[in-house]
């Protein structure tokens, strides 16, 4: 990993600060035209749901580890944002009939990690419904999962209901309720069994730990995947009205005795595998012209 080599299954991997301003530096060195993507107008985006055919799906993800196989696998190519450049690392691709967008969560110059969390979440997801204007929003990445719902290493998720939020402890009247967020995701029929997926409530929080209150949340609402960031794309997506999908491999469980930082180390090249085996799958039966019923 050293001399500035990116190593996919180190999630703490601080090199990747070097490859991303390249990756930047490279785009706008030589003029890319980023004719891979729909060409944007500049006009305010339109709130209405899309009908037909879906045409573009943003992927996004926390953490570069999470998507560099994919991103290799589909050959999808660097892409500089004109309305925010240098904001995110973000790759296009056409597959099939459908536009693939890659964003990934602003990287922290500053302390030189990938950008987890709730807030660069939400840039991230605004930035890319403004820019990209997609049918389907979808995040993806790793999470914890529980023993006692049935969840094992590897296991991938698909939201199922609402997706709340663990953390935001506000109880004071409806700020109580706002504080749960309850944020809509699109209901799949098939998704599941083509991804080979088990489907649940997610719950977010800005944290790898939780507190006894946290966890409390968690068991009121049924949540089968803990995560750090689905939530806040949810919000967005739905404020933004685009359907939303999250998309989780269990990197650790959260209800065993092993701290949840050694597990979440000695199991992300297994939760990232599956995670690209399931995006691989996924991407195969969207190329061939589905709409989101056919989800």
């Amino acid at each position: 990993m050293g001399n500035g080599q990116f190593n996919e299954n180190n999630p703490t991997n601080g090199n990747q600060n070097n490859r991303f301003l390249r990756i930047v530096s490279n785009n706008m060195d030589t003029g890319n035209d980023n004719s891979s993507v729909p060409p944007l107008n500049g006009e305010s985006m339109s709130l209405a749901p899309r009908r037909g055919p879906i045409e573009t799906v943003v992927f996004t993800f926390a953490m570069p580890q999470e998507a560099l196989r994919w991103i290799k696998t589909l050959d999808l190519k660097p892409y500089e944002s004109k309305r925010n450049p240098g904001m995110h690392e973000q790759y296009t691709g056409r597959i099939g009939s459908v536009n693939v967008i890659v964003s990934i969560n602003q990287f922290s110059l500053k302390h030189g990690v990938a950008g987890v969390g709730t807030s660069r979440s939400i840039l991230n997801a605004f930035c890319s419904i403004n820019e990209f204007k997609p049918s389907l929003l979808v995040n993806a990445g790793t999470a914890g999962g529980f023993a006692s719902a049935g969840g094992t290493l590897g296991d991938i998720y698909l939201s199922k209901g609402a997706v709340m939020y663990h953390d935001r402890h506000i109880e004071l009247g409806n700020y109580e309720q706002y504080g749960n967020g309850g944020y809509s995701c699109l209901s799949l029929n098939h998704l599941p069994k083509i991804l080979r997926a088990k489907t649940g409530v997610f719950s977010t929080g800005n944290s790898l730990d939780y507190s006894t209150a946290d966890m409390q949340r968690i068991i009121n609402s049924d949540s089968v995947v803990k995560d750090m960031e689905a939530a806040a794309f949810a919000e967005i997506a739905e404020q933004l009205n685009v359907p939303f999908i999250g998309i989780k491999a269990v990197s650790d469980l959260v209800d065993t005795r092993k701290p949840t930082p050694e597990q979440f180390q000695d199991n992300f090249g297994l939760a990232t595998r599956k995670l690209h085996e399931a995006l691989m799958r996924f991407v195969s039966f969207l190329s061939a012209g589905r709409r989101l019923e056919d989800l």
